[in-house]
This record gives C-alpha cells, sequence and structure tokens, in this order.
C-alpha cells in the first residue's frame, strides 16, 4: 500500500567533528558568496572563495551519496538536518541520492529523504535520463515504490506546468 510507504523520519545520527566543520565552513562560504553577490562588490578573492566552496560541496556531496548507496537512514537524516542540498548529484553519472536509493530499494532510507520533499526534486533524471521511478521498477524490483515515485513526479511535473515524458523501451526488450 503506497499510503503506508512514507512514515515518520528516524532520528538523525551524529555526524563527525570533521563533517561538521566542514558543512558549517560551505554555509559561511555559500553566505560569504550571497552578500558579495548582493552588494555587488567585485573582489579578487571571489573566485577562490567559490573554488572552494564547490571543493567542499563535492566533498560532502561523495559522502552523502556513500550513505545513500548504503541505504544509511540516520546518516542521510544529519546531512539533511544540516541543510546539505538534497538534490546534490554525481558529477560523473548525474544520479543523485533519489536515483541511488529507488534502484536499490532502500525504502527506510527513502523515507528520510522523502520527509523534505518541500525541497526534493523528483524530476531530476541522471546523464542516461532515467527518473528515479524507472530505477526503483527495473533494478529495485519494487513497483510500490516505482508506482510511489511516478504519482511524485506527475504531480511535480503538473504543478510546475513541465511536460512528463518516459523514455522508450529498449528495442530488443
Amino acid at each position: 500500500d503506497v499510503r503506508s510507504f512514507v512514515r515518520t523520519v528516524p532520528e538523525p545520527e551524529e555526524l563527525n567533528d570533521e563533517e561538521n566543520a566542514q558543512l558549517a565552513n560551505l554555509h559561511s562560504l555559500r553566505s560569504e558568496i550571497a552578500a558579495r553577490r548582493v552588494g555587488g562588490e567585485q573582489i579578487p578573492d571571489n573566485a577562490t572563495i567559490v573554488k572552494e566552496a564547490g571543493r567542499l560541496e563535492r566533498k560532502l556531496g561523495r559522502t552523502f551519496l556513500d550513505a545513500a548507496k548504503r541505504g544509511h537512514a540516520p546518516r542521510l537524516a544529519a546531512y539533511l538536518t544540516q541543510r546539505f542540498r538534497i538534490n546534490y548529484a554525481d558529477p560523473k553519472t548525474g544520479e543523485t541520492a533519489l536515483h541511488i536509493l529507488a534502484a536499490g530499494g532502500a525504502r527506510r532510507a527513502l523515507r528520510t529523504i522523502m520527509a523534505a520533499q518541500q525541497r526534493l526534486n523528483f524530476l531530476v533524471r541522471d546523464k542516461r535520463g532515467r527518473l528515479s521511478s524507472e530505477l526503483a521498477y527495473l533494478y529495485g524490483d519494487d513497483p510500490v515504490m516505482s508506482r510511489l515515485l511516478a504519482n511524485k513526479e506527475r504531480w511535480q511535473a503538473k504543478r510546475e506546468g513541465v511536460r512528463l515524458t518516459r523514455r522508450p523501451p529498449p528495442k530488443n526488450a
């Protein structure tokens, strides 16, 4: 039953001191970048700050996606509590935590990130053009999860006025 799928979010597991420091540093760098944009300042070290923020986000993104690959719900909840970008995508594959969890059939961890669904983008496709609902059906072997994600995708597409299309099935299928 789709309605019983979404339940309460588990309590976040504590992040280690290094991760907390990196997240705090990332937030301060983002604040500084935003403040400089608003003020219209052209400071020479602005590019350095943007580069450092990107480096930190990639490093934290790898650990965030690693937690998704393991289906580790408390760790994902801890990152989301610290306001990490929920739609962070792997630079090589384009997969987000939503794609990884759907393909792995990790229901508990999926419930965790779906609790933040106001920020979650269900319409993100990986670099091969696949939606999370397709991955849940094909690799997660979970038609209920696939149906839930497909409903969320349709709802978001309708709300944003976007036409949702499916990829055609492979020729050899």
